[in-house]
């Protein structure tokens, strides 16, 4: 998906944060506390790699920008071809959709 305009990133940007704002009111609304302003904030991702870890004691979920994964050994599972080249763009995409969240928190 090519994105043309400035127009297009913040739309993007504008609809992703309202899904994530869709999840955090639904745990709210079946009764899920949270301790603090961050633990709301990131519980979408929270939640899936809750899904994804299914209670197992032997898997553990990291992001790319967790510093463990420098200092142990790991394994990456699947990747897609091409994905040196993705893995820098997703990060650099990350990263503006966090500068861009917190534009809209800091003003």
């Amino acid at each position: 998906m090519k994105i043309d305009s400035s127009d297009e990133i913040a739309g993007l940007a504008i609809l992703q944060i309202r899904r994530l704002l869709k999840r955090i009111d639904e745990a709210l609304y079946t009764g899920r506390a949270f301790s603090n302003f961050a633990e709301q904030l990131f519980w979408p991702q929270t939640e899936v790699k809750q899904f994804l870890k299914s209670r197992s004691r032997s898997i553990s979920l990291h992001s790319m920008e967790d510093g463990v994964l420098e200092q142990c050994e790991s394994k990456v599972i699947f990747e897609e071809k091409g994905d040196e080249d993705n893995a820098e763009n997703a990060k650099k995409e990350h990263q503006e959709n966090l500068d861009f969240i917190n534009y809209f928190i800091i003003h």
